[in-house]
């Protein structure tokens, strides 16, 4: 019985992988609604629509970490802790989705220990997401200046501050609904951010991608110097459409980067030319990035005024790496094989 334990646990954290796949798809589209019907009617509290928000994003990015494997064969424990915080964030959810409105007015300042408990276990799933998304640096960085909160009286000179109790930090944090992580960005994320990239999905699903990369190697077609333009191209059209780095990177890297190999040129090279081009793609109009929203919210100008600032820098960016990636063409010697049907229609 004792060396069958190991095996039940990993068909029970099987289980909940298959589950948490099969409702990804169905609570994405049903995030997508909220925040349509949201921004249509206003008819939900504000508090209510972040904290349902969150909470589907950490469904989301949990279940796509257990979908995607991206633990090693034999690493159970690494799996129980994201199945364990799934299941946590699915109780939050709920929690504070009801009892949003309460806690931002009636029970401000006077929570009870079960909010401080529940904003605790959130902040510990929000850590953990972030881990395992970007790495240790960003929670790092986190925990140090939490850290900074409540060791401040100790610390000598210009360290020293007067300190913030456990409770007050629970409450910036999480429990006053509209600070924290219920502050702002969430619920610009919630909103706007969520339209922009539905129709970003759409858009892609399409297959705009396709007529992007036909119309790169259309350009270059004739033209063998420009070769190395075509990452540039790509990543200029995809980004106007995602405005997402990371996006854009998968989305054109998956094509131009081995493209660029085929004719000999160093993968280092290769992947930083696609990253400098994919990184333009956060500031091309109509798509850009997320500080673009910010700065509407921030400045009170509206979202045209952005882009219209914007499109300048956008060319002069743009044509710069094509200018430079024009005469990485005319100084390296690009190598077409006769039987690389992938090449064929640009020689």
């Amino acid at each position: 019985m004792i060396y069958d334990q190991p095996q039940t646990i990993s068909k029970m954290v099987q289980k909940a992988i298959n589950i948490a796949g099969n409702v990804r798809g169905i609570l994405a589209i049903l995030v997508a609604c909220l925040s349509g019907y949201y921004i249509m009617t206003h008819a939900i509290m504000p508090q209510r629509l972040r904290a349902l928000f969150l909470g589907a994003v950490l469904i989301l990015a949990l279940s796509r970490l257990l979908q995607v494997k991206v633990f090693s064969k034999g690493a159970i424990i690494g799996k129980i802790i994201v199945v364990f915080s799934l299941i946590a964030s699915l109780a939050l959810t709920a929690y504070f989705a009801v009892e949003a409105v309460d806690l931002a007015v009636m029970r401000a300042y006077a929570n009870t220990l079960v909010d401080y408990v529940s904003a605790a276990v959130l902040l510990v799933a929000v850590f953990i997401l972030t881990w395992l998304e970007s790495g240790p640096v960003i929670p790092i960085i986190g925990g140090a200046f939490v850290a900074y909160m409540f060791v401040g009286p100790y610390l000598p000179g210009l360290l020293w501050h007067s300190g913030v109790s456990l409770q007050g930090f629970l409450f910036t944090a999480v429990l006053a609904m509209d600070k924290g992580v219920y502050g702002m960005l969430t619920e610009f994320s919630a909103t706007l951010l969520v339209g922009f990239l539905v129709f970003a999905g759409l858009a892609q699903r399409a297959g705009v991608m396709d007529v992007l990369w036909r119309v790169s190697m259309s350009v270059v077609a004739r033209v063998r110097s420009l070769f190395f333009c075509i990452p540039v191209f790509a990543s200029a059209g995809f980004g106007s459409m995602s405005g997402s780095l990371l996006a854009n990177i998968v989305g054109t890297g998956a094509f131009t980067i081995p493209l660029m190999r085929r004719v000999g040129l160093r993968g280092e090279k290769a992947a930083a030319l696609e990253v400098a081009s994919s990184t333009g793609g956060q500031i091309m109009p109509p798509i850009m990035g997320l500080a673009a929203f910010l700065m509407c919210e921030y400045l009170g100008i509206t979202y045209g005024r952005v882009m219209e600032a914007a499109l300048f820098g956008a060319i002069l960016y743009f044509g710069t790496l094509a200018f430079q990636a024009y005469y990485l063409g005319k100084s390296y010697p690009v190598q077409f094989r006769d039987d690389d049907e992938v090449l064929r229609g640009i020689k």
